[in-house]
């Protein structure tokens, strides 16, 4: 099976998740680029009014063809409950090239499932897994067991 991990990552915490499950299923990346400067504290809260408005942005072209690929992993963070306006703009503007899809959310605290619907409301597909992966898990490095998961699960499939 073909893979690609695609990830959006402000702080850089969701790009190490995103690495780490690259090398476990030893496939690509591809980073999403928001255009939009959301670094210091003006952009922090500005990131977080975007994401509880689902409002979408502008972001950088990617550079692979997703046509190429059979299953997608999307690593993103979230904010205020919410998907950042890049993953938004991402899924909107990719949908229909996407064939099979799961997700890997990084947060502070606990993971909001209604998150994970509204992505499926955007592109009307269920997701093969969801995985959520908090500050602590980070911390601890629980998030490695976590990500090993995804492994095992398309071993079985």
């Amino acid at each position: 099976m073909n893979f690609l991990v695609i990830y959006y990552s402000l702080s850089g915490k969701t790009k190490l998740v995103a690495e780490k499950i690259s090398e476990l299923l030893n496939c690509e990346t591809e980073q999403i680029i928001d255009l939009k400067n959301r670094k210091g504290f003006l952009g922090f809260l500005v990131a977080g009014y975007d994401a509880l408005k689902k409002k979408t942005t502008d972001i950088k072209q990617i550079t692979k063809n997703l046509d190429f690929y059979e299953n997608i992993v999307l690593c993103f963070p979230v904010w205020a409950s919410n998907v950042p306006p890049a993953i938004r703009t991402f899924l909107n503007n990719f949908k229909e090239k996407i064939k099979n899809i799961s997700f890997v959310a990084t947060m502070g605290f606990h993971a909001n499932e209604s998150m994970f619907k509204e992505i499926n409301k955007i592109i009307n597909k269920r997701p093969k897994f969801t995985i959520s992966i908090t500050k602590k898990d980070l911390k601890t490095k629980k998030y490695l067991d976590k990500i090993k998961e995804i492994k095992k699960f398309y071993e079985k499939d």
